[in-house]
């Protein structure tokens, strides 16, 4: 066999340690530019709920956006989370003036039948705190925590019966579904309505008066007159005539998890550099250091 001599080995580990920087550098070098772009798993956002509002790019301290507030009797804003949830409306009682949040749905398209979910919470369950649909000026429908108990209306105001009562600073999902119609709307007959407490059901009631029409109006509400030095809290809204589906906001959100996110920067820029260098000083001390015979 052929001897390969000294300078044909220079010239063979060189070319090799060209073609391994030629690959690898550029390689890296890409690697690191879209580290921060570069998407290699999804988790859990612990603490953002999904809804149709989840206020989660609304800015802290801000009014809820896609919402009509009303906040004489306090403030009404979006703040950090409260216990178990993050991006959370907060109402806070400062007087006896009311304190509302309102969803204008209109008369067009008609809203006779559907669902709505949210997530309540409330420091002092002695006090009031209400969710309410209205078609204009005329009260239909309502869920609220009023002294210690559960109440619903349906032209009056009565307690619901087989719960438990409220928890101070106890987070609640609450599901409203309503029909209007002869449609049969989640199992209901024409002009009734269903509570869902933390998935069990309360109900069918009849709308106010016994007849319903639709739903133009919903508001979420501090009572007036009440006295001040408590607070409401509010998540995760969903409408299922805005796309929403029952239950998503019982699931957390979804955050991508980046490159960067896994691997530092500097420690990426690091290898990238000293990788091919590593690689042409191993070629090169195989193909230059003599062999043994």
């Amino acid at each position: 066999m052929t001897n390969i001599t000294l300078q044909t080995k220079e010239i063979l580990a060189i070319t090799i340690s060209l073609m391994v920087i030629s690959f690898i550098l550029p390689f890296g070098l890409v690697l690191i530019g879209n580290a921060g772009n570069t998407i290699i798993d999804t988790e859990d956002d612990l603490g953002h709920y999904l809804g149709t509002y989840s206020f989660y790019d609304d800015i802290i301290g801000n009014e809820p956006s896609g919402f009509s507030i009303q906040d004489a009797g306090g403030t009404c804003k979006v703040i950090g989370g409260f216990t178990t949830h993050n991006k959370v409306v907060e109402f806070k009682k400062e007087s006896t003036s009311q304190i509302w949040m309102q969803s204008i749905l209109g008369i067009s398209p008609v809203i006779d039948y559907g669902s709505l979910e949210c997530y309540i919470a409330i420091t002092n369950v002695s006090r009031h705190f209400h969710i309410q649909c209205w078609d204009v000026m005329d009260l239909e429908l309502e869920i609220r925590i009023k002294d210690d108990k559960w109440d619903f209306y349906n032209g009056t105001y009565n307690n619901i019966q087989g719960i438990s009562d409220p928890i101070n600073n106890e987070w609640y999902h609450i599901r409203i579904d309503f029909e209007a119609t002869a449609g049969n709307y989640q199992g209901l007959s024409e002009d009734t309505w269903k509570i869902y407490i933390n998935d069990v059901m309360y109900g069918a009631y009849s709308w106010d008066g016994g007849s319903g029409s639709r739903i133009t109006n919903i508001y979420f509400q501090m009572e007036q007159v009440i006295p001040a030095g408590y607070y409401a809290y509010l998540d995760a809204v969903g409408y299922t005539w805005l796309g929403y589906e029952l239950g998503e906001n019982k699931n957390l959100r979804e955050i991508d998890v980046y490159l960067s996110d896994v691997i530092d920067p500097t420690v990426l820029t690091v290898l990238t550099v000293l990788l091919p260098i590593f690689i042409v000083i191993t070629v090169a001390m195989y193909f230059i250091t003599p062999k043994k015979k």
